[in-house]
């Protein structure tokens, strides 16, 4: 805590009362004694103002959010590292974007596969540019530097459902910059008594950046893809807006550098000269000295000049630029750059600085960066979409209904990993303990695992066909495939059925002789038998009936089974 210091006025009151000045120094000591000194002002701080940080939807605040969507859109354009940035995460977070359907029938499962991805190749783009995938990559990169997207949904004539992008300028009015507050609306999203937005008003954009209104589109066709931290916001604000100001100081510096690295390498030497005649005829200047600047001479490579006796030549030293201390603060600006977006700064600059133990826990984060925009888009877009595709072909009947339509996985491509041998030899442990399923092992990898199960089968009747066609048993050139050729030829080996000693073992067959010799002494009936013998060792009956003999019913016969001749 910092010390209290007396101000003109307690130097005074303690001058004329020491007592008085001491009791003033301690109640402004209580003052301060339970407050936050980043909340205290300061001379050499300036503090945030409550109108600049209370609604976030306020005409100030929103018209900063409209300029920060320019400033974010220029950085894309201009700077290397927030271009890279968007490319890395929509490469890792929307590429090989596919949909897994798991309604529990393998059948139903691939026509609904098939009828939507042959939709999101053929039809998904009102425009008929683009595929889904790359709609959603486009919306994706567009809410990170603009902060949101919309998506309009709409149909063709044949009720097929279409997408269309609407960027974020084009929501609300582009030429107030900045909408007024009102209670109903905020930005172009209108809203309920609630606060619930109710429809979004969408502007067309001229080519020459002239906006008119276009017409609003309610909740139920309009998806609001935006990036935000504060729950009172309706539009969202660009992923850069805290290292915009540090992207461009980085800027400014590398350019100084360079020109100043430039302005150093332009000289090749100095030439000296003690006759003050030096300058006329052959010696004379190519560019003619001035009072502030010194006459040059053109360097020509590969020619030898030959100097006068009062002429010396000194070549410039080599550039010593950039400096260490100059590389160390472009340092320092990359790691805050990637400390304000939440990813390593390997990520964001140079791979190669992954390294040692904790590159597997900087890949590990972006990997949860990347599940997190995942997750945001299957909750917003893809779901969404997806059920009004299935339902739409249900509804058609172009793919037969199922209970568990709408039950899905969305597929990636593989998870990024700083070590590719020790994450494959951890998810093999994973799996023998059980902690893990081969399902999710192929689906880390960026692959499906019915379409990876299919293809395992399907190469080793490839490989059984050519084993049959040139004589060479599967485990003479796979030699991993051990025992290959006599497990297929048992699957080939059309099953025998057990003899009953087979199946009922020797404790079983013991059972089934009590059982006939209790039948025999009259113990136990033949139906009782037979049913015991049909419930207990799972002969079937007719088996059952053959098994039991039976009885006399003279009981001259005292129980004892009677023959062939005397049951004919």
């Amino acid at each position: 805590m910092e010390p209290i210091k007396q101000t003109f006025v307690d130097k005074v009151v303690s001058f004329a009362s020491p007592q008085a000045g001491l009791r003033r120094l301690a109640s402004k000591q209580r003052l301060t004694e339970f407050h936050y000194t980043a909340a205290q002002p300061s001379p050499h701080r300036k503090l945030a103002t409550a109108a600049q940080h209370q609604n976030p939807s306020s005409y100030a605040n929103d018209r900063d959010r409209q300029n920060l969507m320019y400033q974010a859109r220029d950085a894309a354009e201009n700077s290397p590292i927030v271009s890279g940035i968007l490319d890395k995460l929509a490469l890792y977070t929307t590429q090989r974007l596919a949909f897994q359907s798991r309604t529990g029938n393998p059948k139903i499962d691939q026509k609904y596969e098939d009828y939507f991805h042959g939709w999101a190749h053929q039809s998904a783009d009102a425009t008929g540019r683009f595929t889904f995938r790359k709609l959603v990559e486009l919306a994706f990169v567009a809410m990170l530097r603009d902060g949101d997207c919309g998506l309009v949904l709409s149909s063709d004539d044949d009720n097929t459902p279409q997408l269309s992008i609407i960027e974020a300028d084009r929501i609300g009015d582009a030429n107030k910059g900045g909408s007024m507050p009102r209670t109903d609306s905020i930005s172009g999203v209108k809203l309920d008594e609630n606060g619930r937005p109710v429809s979004y008003e969408v502007w067309k954009r001229s080519l020459t950046n002239q906006y008119q209104k276009d017409r609003d589109f309610s909740a139920e066709q309009f998806i609001m893809l935006m990036q935000s931290d504060r729950a009172d916001s309706y539009r969202g604000i660009s992923y850069f807006h805290s290292v915009l100001s540090h992207v461009k100081d980085l800027q400014d510096l590398l350019a100084f550098e360079k020109s100043a690295s430039k302005y150093a390498s332009s000289y090749a030497g100095f030439v000296r000269s003690s006759n003050p005649y030096s300058n006329t005829g052959a010696g004379a200047f190519a560019t003619k000295p001035t009072a502030t600047t010194p006459g040059t001479i053109e360097a020509v490579a590969g020619k030898v000049v030959r100097l006068g006796e009062s002429e010396d030549i000194t070549f410039a030293p080599g550039t010593n630029r950039p400096s260490g201390g100059f590389m160390n603060l472009v340092s320092v600006i990359q790691a805050e750059i990637a400390s304000g977006l939440g990813l390593p700064i390997g990520f964001v600059t140079d791979f190669s600085k992954f390294g040692g133990v904790s590159a597997r826990i900087e890949s590990q984060q972006v990997m949860r960066s990347i599940h997190r925009w995942q997750a945001m888009l299957e909750d917003t877009v893809l779901n969404r979409v997806k059920n009004l595709v299935i339902s739409s072909g249900i509804s058609k009947g172009e793919i037969p209904p199922s209970r568990g339509w709408n039950k899905g996985a969305w597929q990636y491509a593989s998870w990024l990993t700083a070590d590719l041998g020790h994450e494959v030899n951890a998810d093999l442990n994973l799996l023998r303990a059980g902690i893990k399923t081969r399902r999710q092992i192929v689906e880390s990898q960026g692959g499906d695992f019915r379409e990876t199960t299919e293809q395992l089968a399907n190469e080793v009747v490839q490989m059984r066909d050519v084993s049959a066609s040139t004589g060479v048993p599967i485990d003479l050139y796979i030699p991993d495939m051990v025992n290959a050729t006599s497990m297929l030829a048992a699957t080939e080996t059309e099953p025998t059925e057990p003899t009953l000693g087979e199946k009922l073992g020797d404790k079983g067959v013991s059972n089934v002789i009590d059982l006939l010799e209790a039948v025999g002494n009259g113990i136990i009936d033949r139906e009782s038998a037979i049913q015991m013998l049909v419930q207990t060792h799972d002969i079937p009956l007719q088996k059952a009936e053959k098994i039991v003999p039976k009885l006399d019913a003279n009981p001259e016969s005292n129980g004892q089974p009677i023959s062939k001749e005397e049951e004919a």
